[in-house]
């Protein structure tokens, strides 16, 4: 009992992180980026993929997969086949997942692996992971 009480506090507390992380993010650095680097850089869709790591933790799946595709689009746009764009794909794909989504995961984690055997060296570990 003291164990699944002590367990459902740490919880809480992860998820009120999240939400003060997620508030920050979306209130403050977001427009920051937007702003001084533009709506499509690199290091805004960077924020916008950590929103969807974040809202992906909180089980909030609709916000997750919206961030999750706006991330890739710039990182499609931007970078083309790199490394960040295939993490945003291998996110997306966790994300239809999580909502059932066999048929969508399947497509972005192929994807993802193709991406993944181009753009990684010789290190295949990173891939087997």
């Amino acid at each position: 009992m003291v164990l699944s009480l002590g367990a459902a506090h740490q919880q809480e507390g992860a998820h009120e992180l999240l939400r003060k992380a997620i508030n920050i993010r979306e209130n403050k650095t977001l427009s920051i980026y937007q702003r001084e680097l533009g709506m499509r850089h690199p290091f805004t869709a960077t924020i916008l993929n950590s929103l969807s790591n974040n809202y992906y933790a909180l089980r909030d799946l609709e916000n997750a997969k919206r961030y999750a595709e706006d991330a890739l689009k710039i990182r499609l746009e931007l970078l083309r086949e790199h490394i960040d764009t295939a993490k945003s794909l291998f996110d997306l794909a966790m994300v239809h997942k999580e909502k059932g989504e066999f048929k969508e995961a399947k497509a972005y984690l192929e994807q993802c692996e193709a991406m993944q055997i181009k753009v990684l060296d010789d290190n295949m570990k990173d891939l087997e992971r």
